[in-house]
């Protein structure tokens, strides 16, 4: 790296002091301190030598320094390649310009700079050292309402979403309210009347239930003619005996068969109401299952229809 020299404030001073012009002092170069930064001396992380920071470049400036870093204020620019200029001047130097400056400049740029990194340094007015803790008044105001306004700015915005969706909110509920007794008219028409403690979400619960037990009942295709199956129930009702003491629990028909579970007193009476529908033609009568169940006898009797009889029966 290379240094400006060894300059103060004091040699700032001896060399002819500072120029104003208006809110802007431009300060002679040889009053400064300067250099060329490598920001890759930064170390660490590689985004850190990418975008490093006013501390840590300041940390690589010292080296180059005559003086304590903390004596001075330092301001940098990016030059590209991971170069950046830094330019600094003495507190001392800062502190005693004028009320109301508002920028401080270098009058020009140094000799070996200029020579070494022509065509990529900036302009000397363009290098500004008036910022940061330095920066002025107004120009610290300016920034606090721009804050300030910015800040206003996002409430306002998020203040009229929030409005907006609480609104949108409000108008769906008064909708729902609207569909209310309207929701409940229908559900009376499909469910029947309900008490008002029952709320139509828990109707439309069943509604759906209903819905899903009906639509489990259709066969595949569409609904078919389901066989008639009283003539068979008929037939095994005509050979019923006359026993007393015999009860059926269930009597079940379709085109293929007649179920009869009952119970008697003995197993003697179930087995006589087998034999009796036995004679019923076209059916075969199968061995009869007898149980015991409190103090009777369980029986289940089935009469199957024969397999002529079923391909000439007509569904």
């Amino acid at each position: 790296m290379t240094r400006a020299g060894s300059l103060t404030g004091s040699d700032a001073a001896a060399a002819g002091g500072s120029t104003k012009t208006a809110w802007c002092v431009r300060l002679p170069a040889d009053g400064l301190y300067f250099d060329v930064l490598d920001a890759r001396a930064v170390g660490g992380a590689p985004r850190a030598a990418r975008r490093p920071s006013g501390t840590q470049l300041g940390l690589v400036f010292e080296n180059s320094l005559p003086v304590p870093i903390e004596s001075v204020h330092a301001v940098f620019h990016r030059m590209g390649d991971g170069l950046f200029l830094a330019c600094a001047a003495d507190r001392a130097l800062l502190d005693s310009l004028p009320s109301g400056t508002l920028a401080a400049t270098p009058d020009a740029l140094p000799d070996f700079v200029a020579q070494q990194h022509k065509g990529r340094l900036p302009r000397a007015s363009e290098i500004n050292l008036l910022v940061g803790e330095y920066a002025p008044a107004p120009v610290k105001e300016r920034r606090r309402r721009r804050t300030v306004l910015a800040v206003a700015a996002t409430a306002l915005v998020a203040a009229a979403l929030s409005l907006g969706m609480q609104r949108r909110i409000d108008a769906a509920d008064r909708a729902a309210d609207a569909a209310e007794p309207i929701e409940a008219a229908v559900l009376d028409g499909v469910l029947g009347p309900a008490p008002p403690t029952v709320p139509n979400i828990q109707r439309r619960m069943a509604l759906v239930a209903e819905r899903r037990r009906l639509e489990r009942t259709r066969v595949a295709g569409g609904a078919t003619d389901l066989p008639d199956a009283s003539e068979h129930l008929a037939a095994a009702l005509a050979a019923w005996p006359e026993q007393p003491d015999v009860r059926i629990d269930s009597l079940s028909a379709n085109d293929a068969a007649v179920t009869i579970r009952g119970n008697a007193a003995e197993p003697a009476q179930a087995q006589a109401l087998a034999e009796r529908l036995s004679g019923v033609d076209g059916f075969t009568v199968d061995q009869p299952q007898f149980s015991s169940a409190r103090g009777r006898i369980a029986f289940t009797v089935k009469l199957k229809r024969d397999k002529g009889g079923a391909e000439g029966m007509s569904p």
